[in-house]
């Protein structure tokens, strides 16, 4: 947290540091921008109404963080919107963008729902205020991930930052147009970082880390395993290296779905070496084990960290 205070606050001034995210401030924001699965069962059941209540609570979390990233709310990401800091946030907001502007309004925008003064009510954002900030929110997420340290995947960028610009004139009511996400963005987008293919690349934006996803041609032992990771160079990435046993824990733990596999032919397909020693892992068994690293040979997986590049 320090360091994101230190080098971003709530993405508007990017100083010279390694690139911590415009959501930095979240934390980890998986938990709040994945849906809930569907509920169990038929009809209407207790916990139904628990899974419709988390749906409600994660775009209420989706929109705070949108409203975070403006500059209205200070507060806790949790999801209630009925407490005084996010009433107070979404009543700035509405003020700053002219929701409160008693005009009137004709009647197709009242038949596609907008948002002049027949539904305007202050300090409640009404349903497609709030998906609008939810997608703001997810705008701003997804350009987080498509950026891997010194390297991004400049054209789907480019396409993000368009659509953000639309959104912020879009959120206005009265031609005043925010736009701190979309000049962060753009700031980023300025800072010249190497375009990636993800043709053989695997992105892991969990961990940070991009995973070398191409045919199996050969199996080594541990440390002719080292060797080729670090002699690697692929789509202009030279710092591969043997995954941890973490990394190949939650690798098999979560069933990633790598486009290539070894042959299955080979009795040994599933098992790969780590970057400690002898141990490797089994997908097929999804286990870590101990294994000879002399003798024995192992297929590979590389990986490169952009976590602190």
């Amino acid at each position: 947290m320090k360091k994101f205070i230190t080098c971003l606050y709530f993405a508007v001034l990017f100083p010279v540091c390694s690139y911590a995210g415009l959501l930095s401030f979240l934390g980890d924001v998986s938990s709040i921008s994945t849906a809930m699965g569907s509920s169990k069962g038929n009809g209407t059941n207790v916990e139904n109404i628990y899974n419709i209540l988390d749906s409600d609570k994660i775009l209420d979390k989706n929109a705070q963080a949108a409203l975070k990233l403006l500059g209205f709310y200070s507060g806790t990401i949790d999801g209630n919107m009925n407490t005084y800091s996010s009433r107070k946030a979404i009543i700035s907001f509405q003020k700053a963008f002219g929701y409160d502007l008693k005009k009137d309004q004709n009647w197709l925008e009242t038949l596609l729902g907008g948002e002049g003064v027949k539904n305007y009510h202050k300090g409640i954002l009404a349903e497609n205020t709030l998906n609008d900030l939810v997608y703001l929110f997810e705008l701003t997420k997804e350009f987080d991930e498509k950026i891997f340290g010194e390297y991004q995947l400049s054209e789907d960028l480019k396409g993000i930052y368009q659509a953000t610009q639309e959104l912020e004139s879009d959120l206005s009511r009265n031609g005043q147009v925010i736009n701190k996400i979309s000049e962060s963005m753009n700031s980023e987008l300025a800072k010249g970082r190497k375009n990636l293919l993800l043709d053989g690349i695997f992105v892991d934006v969990k961990n940070q880390t991009l995973w070398l996803d191409t045919e199996f041609t050969a199996k080594f032992n541990y440390y002719d395993a080292g060797k080729y990771c670090s002699n690697m160079t692929f789509n202009g990435i030279s710092e591969w290296e043997l995954p941890t046993p973490d990394l190949l824990k939650d690798a098999y733990t979560n069933n990633t779905k790598f486009t290539h596999i070894p042959p299955t032919y080979d009795r040994n397909w599933p098992h790969f070496w780590s970057s400690v020693g002898h141990y490797a892992a089994d997908f097929k068994k999804d286990k870590m084990y101990t294994e000879e690293p002399t003798e024995n040979k192992l297929y590979v997986r590389c990986v490169y960290s952009y976590a602190s590049k």
